[in-house]
């Protein structure tokens, strides 16, 4: 137990410091007084300020998104409380190196909360929450990859990318047309399924998990469309950051190519959402698709205006209930089982939560 907990501490030291390398990397030579300018270079502080609202608008509406998955699942959780632990997660997602992440965290508290035998419906909200999220952040960079024209740029890079997230795009709009057909979540198909060595159990609960949303297509409808508004005001949110610091940026179309394929490194293990390998993507593409030198300015400065909205996290999180803590210890649990099994966190949690559905059912 002590030498896994020593090498789970080691290798949060190590992402810590792969981040902190690359913006000390690209804050280095031609960019060695982007501090300097941000400190002393003209703003519109009016612009940023709404650039705050952006932020806490898009925040909001991914919360809301989750809420809807949530409320379809009949999982008892107000709108007041579905917020909180939005706040709070995205506190977790930040410190992901070193605590407990938010869609383990998540899965764990609406499984507390979930009594009626299905506990394992609370990390399928989870997932596909992430799934939404993603999915329409690909598909906002397509169509950003569309309309700027980026698979007629010179730079092979650009074609390279851009062709990716139109396979991306595809790839997965097949695949999330394929959760949704009736046969894939057959009862011949799941016991198939459930015969996969080690993760049987975890893939056909969640299959007859995800059957329930099947059944709610508005539902689903209605958490997509927010979360395609919300992609769409992080676009706004960055257009707007960059005029606030009133340095040279690409023009607003291209932004629709450059932050949504910028977000998609959020889905890499590194702390803080990402640091540093956001920053270098964001930079790269502000470059090459918009040829400035503007794009780790307002990186810095989008971060920036996170470290406001974590302030009312933290502040939320001083305030957590008795059953918050549970949770997290719960979490924390499940974290050290993954590890010492080689399992990854999601398939743990899956695999207990499928455990304790089987021992309810029993016991009734």
């Amino acid at each position: 137990m002590l030498k896994t907990h020593v090498k789970r501490q080691i290798l949060r030291g190590l992402k810590w410091i792969i981040s902190l390398a690359i913006l000390g990397y690209l804050c280095s030579g031609r960019n060695s007084r982007v501090f300097y300018v941000l400190q002393d270079h003209r703003k519109d502080w009016l612009l940023l300020a709404l650039a705050l609202g952006l932020l806490v608008i898009g925040l909001l509406g991914a919360m809301v998104r989750c809420y809807v998955l949530i409320r379809t699942m009949g999982i008892p959780l107000s709108l007041r409380e579905a917020l909180r632990l939005g706040f709070m997660g995205y506190l977790f997602n930040f410190l992901s190196a070193g605590v407990v992440g938010e869609d383990l965290f998540k899965a764990v508290f609406l499984a507390r909360r979930h009594r009626r035998g299905r506990r394992i419906e609370a990390l399928a909200v989870v997932l596909m929450d992430r799934m939404i999220g993603f999915y329409t952040l690909l598909l906002l960079a397509a169509t950003g990859v569309l309309l700027s024209g980026t698979l007629q740029y010179s730079q092979p890079e650009i074609k390279y990318i851009s062709r990716a997230a139109l396979l991306s795009t595809l790839a997965g709009t097949v695949a999330f047309g394929l959760l949704f057909v009736p046969a894939m979540t057959s009862e011949r198909v799941i016991h198939w399924v459930g015969r996969v060595p080690l993760a049987g159990g975890m893939l056909k609960s969640l299959l007859r998990a995800f059957a329930t949303f099947r059944g709610r297509p508005w539902a689903l409808l209605q958490a997509g469309v927010i979360s395609i508004v919300t992609q769409t005001l992080y676009v706004v949110l960055f257009f707007t950051i960059a005029c606030g610091l009133q340095v040279d940026h690409p023009t607003f179309g291209q932004h629709f190519a450059v932050v949504p394929l910028s977000l998609v490194t959020s889905l890499l293990p590194l702390p803080g959402g990402a640091l540093g390998a956001f920053e270098y993507a964001f930079d790269f593409l502000y470059r090459t698709i918009g040829d400035s030198n503007g794009g780790l300015l307002v990186a810095l400065g989008y971060r920036g205006l996170t470290i406001i909205v974590l302030a009312i996290s933290v502040c939320l999180y001083a305030t957590r209930s008795v059953e918050v803590d549970e949770a997290l210890h719960e979490a924390e649990e499940l974290e050290e089982a993954s590890e010492e099994e080689n399992m990854s966190v999601l398939d743990e949690a899956a695999v207990k939560l499928a455990a304790d559905e089987s021992s309810a059912r029993s016991r009734q």
